[in-house]
């Protein structure tokens, strides 16, 4: 729930309040904390998921929401440790290569998935097992590097 940028993690001012009102609340248990919220400074993504694979399975569509956007950035690129390649792509037809970037708006909202743009981890090393979580970093053209906890589930 933190932005980390150039070693050094902070809120964004923008949502300062919010998250410290959260936490204390969510401490309390007055209110539901949402574990699956990262901070950039442009918008918040939210619930970055993909669905468990099979062994021999070797790709996956990584979904999740970009909300409150407030400027404009791009997605660049994406690394994960357990897959070789991960690539941007806009749509479910792998004939079509992988597309350069993904721009984000502000104003706008957007939902990442395999129907529309979403992230493809092709030639995966191991099976992605469902009820854990693995590391994804996102590069953003403004933003920088944002990194999150996929989970293998559902879009709860």
């Amino acid at each position: 729930m933190t932005l980390t940028l150039a070693g050094k993690a902070f809120a964004p001012a923008m949502f300062r309040r919010q998250w410290i009102m959260a936490m204390g609340l969510g401490a309390l248990g007055l209110i539901p904390v949402r574990a699956h919220e990262y901070y950039a400074l442009q918008f918040m993504l939210i619930h970055p998921w993909t669905e468990p694979t099979l062994p021999g399975q070797n790709e996956a569509r990584v979904r999740f929401r970009l909300q409150s956007i407030t400027d404009d950035d791009r997605l660049i690129g994406a690394q994960f440790a357990f897959s070789r390649v991960a690539e941007l792509r806009s749509g479910i037809d792998n004939q079509l290569p992988p597309v350069p970037w993904i721009d984000i708006r502000r104003g706008e909202s957007m939902n990442f998935s395999p129907e529309g743009f979403h992230v493809l981890l092709k030639d995966l090393a191991q099976p992605l097992y469902r009820d854990r979580s693995y590391p994804l970093s996102l590069r953003f053209e403004r933003s920088g590097t944002l990194t999150v906890m996929m989970s293998m589930s559902s879009a709860d």
